[in-house]
């Protein structure tokens, strides 16, 4: 409902035009694809039996809806469009409560511990463990980029010279602070707007 709302607002409604969301029964699973429909459906714990599954075109429209947004690779579009899942509110809060990667961490003192360690000279080092929960691979984020007048008063760059200045030079961003480790890079994708159903 929130994506919709906020595509509406930014006049992207074109995207969502042919979708209707009403007749969908929320303790049901819906899927992208006839094939998925048809057979048993195992997402980490939960195995879902073919009668609890439902293949809607509404749903097919949707991912088509969404492959817009993200990278115009074709594999990438195609691959999202079959593999598409939406669950019942009680079973996606329990994934995202249970099966998000969670990594260990430490930071060891001179002496290999991550407790409290007395250095020989005086002093003392301490460690530390902890733990990073993080996003899986290949999520999707969306945001909006929009003027601020009230608060940008000298105007130094509308929404849209700062669309221009990032699209031609910015296609990758990392977010975080775990650079080193391999975590946060995401691939930018721009939409200015549509023209006859198509992102430009």
């Amino acid at each position: 409902e929130r994506f919709f709302r906020d595509l509406k607002v930014f006049g992207l409604e074109e995207l969502t035009r042919n979708l209707n969301l009403d007749n969908v029964v929320k303790d049901k699973v819906y899927v992208s694809s006839q094939q998925l429909a048809k057979e048993l459906l195992i997402l980490e714990d939960y195995a879902f039996k073919e009668e609890n599954i439902i293949f809607d075109e509404t749903i097919k429209n949707l991912t088509e809806t969404i492959s817009k947004l993200i990278s115009s690779d074709g594999f990438s579009q195609d691959r999202f469009k079959e593999n598409f899942v939406i669950l019942p509110d009680r079973e996606f809060c329990y994934l995202l409560k249970s099966v998000l990667p969670v990594q260990p961490r430490v930071k060891l003192t001179s002496a290999k511990t991550a407790s409290k360690y007395i250095l020989p000279e005086g002093g003392e080092e301490k460690g530390n463990l902890w733990y990073e929960e993080f996003v899986p691979p290949e999520s999707l984020f969306m945001s909006f980029i929009m003027d601020r007048p009230i608060v940008d008063k000298e105007k130094k760059y509308s929404a849209l010279q700062f669309y221009e200045k990032c699209s031609e030079k910015l296609s990758l961003l990392q977010l975080g602070g775990n650079e080193t480790v391999g975590y946060g890079w995401c691939v930018i994708n721009y939409i200015r707007g549509l023209k006859d159903g198509q992102r430009k």
